[in-house]
């Protein structure tokens, strides 16, 4: 599960999925996020160009076609910030992404 790469489709064998291209930098922000928590994921690797253009079951996870997209169960969360507060918050693995304020 941890950091398993697919090629199109959903990953089911893992409860989360993440939906990414490597040359994205907010993508990299969560994929990052995802590492430094351990957390078990799927990957996906979505084309951001190409004569294809973008996979159409894609494109229902997420209309406006952008990466980063985070699946998790039934929940689907796009965009690096909300996605990183959604793994902060509802994710039970160790560490949070969160900074400590020192006052």
């Amino acid at each position: 599960c941890h950091n398993t790469q697919m090629k199109g489709g959903a990953a089911e064998e893992c409860p989360i999925t993440f939906y990414t291209n490597r040359k994205c930098p907010y993508a990299q922000r969560v994929w990052i996020a995802l590492e430094e928590k351990s957390v078990k994921y799927s990957m996906v690797e979505i084309p951001l160009y190409g004569a294809g253009g973008k996979p159409g079951w894609f494109m229902e996870l997420n209309p406006k076609g952008e990466v980063p997209v985070l699946k998790h169960g039934t929940n689907v969360v796009v965009d690096s910030n909300p996605i990183l507060r959604y793994i902060d918050n509802n994710i039970p693995e160790p560490g949070s992404l969160q900074s400590s304020s020192s006052t």
